[in-house]
């Protein structure tokens, strides 16, 4: 375990805000959408990797397995109203959605399920760079006093290079999660865990890692040089990932240590 049950990553703020804001705003009459998108895909490829969105019971944050229970219940009725149709690709743990693959059959009778709020394509995308430290003023924090230390953060990306000097003593977990091209981890597959597995071997994900780390020894230093690095690879040496689901499940996997 890299953290307490109980502490929460601001990262994962971002995704879980999306499904549960619809779980909590969302009464037993809530109007169920399929986007069109989704319909389209079908129709020229016969079946759609979706990202499948439920209605669940948000309990107390602080009351992970509670959680977990309540997502596990919505996950076993939505999936068996898919049926053999929906093929799962990703259930996650914290997180009030499924992922898989669907043919217009399955996609029917989870568009007339109870606890379904949105069946959403579960598209890819690419990297992109952020704000170096004097942009946001990171420096000025720094002289104070503010640069990290006892703060661990999870960078979802290409993975880590731990032979920079600039980040070899950082990473305190790794793991990947990455579909693309049918499976882009180190050893070949589409998951692994433990040392060695957030290899880096774009590029993107270790610059990230450096923003938040660097200890300024190569290169300029980062926001929080003390801080620890959670590393999850999910983007392939092209530089792409194949699918949201796979971002959401690092960020589950995250949310469970």
């Amino acid at each position: 375990m890299f953290r307490s049950r109980g502490r929460r990553i601001t990262a994962l703020a971002a995704w879980l805000g999306f499904g549960l804001t619809l779980a909590a705003a969302a009464g037993p009459t809530a109007r169920k959408i399929v986007d069109d998108e989704v319909r389209r895909e079908i129709a020229a490829r016969g079946v759609a990797r979706v990202m499948v969105f439920l209605d669940t019971p948000v309990p107390d944050g602080r009351d992970l397995p509670a959680l977990e229970q309540a997502v596990a219940q919505a996950q076993d009725v939505a999936i068996a109203a898919g049926g053999t149709g929906f093929q799962i690709r990703h259930r996650f743990q914290g997180v009030p959605a499924l992922a898989g693959e669907i043919d217009a059959a399955a996609l029917g009778r989870l568009g007339r399920a109870n606890g379904v709020l949105q069946v959403s394509l579960d598209g890819g995308g690419r990297g992109s760079l952020a704000q170096s430290v004097p942009q946001i003023r990171a420096d000025l924090l720094q002289a104070l006093g503010a640069t990290g230390e006892g703060v661990t953060v999870a960078v979802i990306d290409s993975g880590i290079d731990t032979r920079h000097l600039d980040l070899a003593d950082d990473l305190v977990a790794e793991a990947c999660i990455c579909h693309t091209n049918g499976g882009c981890c180190p050893d070949g597959t589409a998951l692994q865990m433990g040392p060695g597995s957030a290899l880096d071997d774009n590029g993107h994900g270790s610059h990230v890692a450096g923003i938040v780390t660097s200890a300024g020894q190569v290169a300029p230093r980062g926001v929080a040089p003390d801080a620890g690095i959670v590393a999850v690879k999910v983007i392939a040496a092209d530089n792409s990932f194949c699918c949201a689901s796979d971002v959401v499940s690092a960020l589950d996997w995250v949310l469970s240590k």
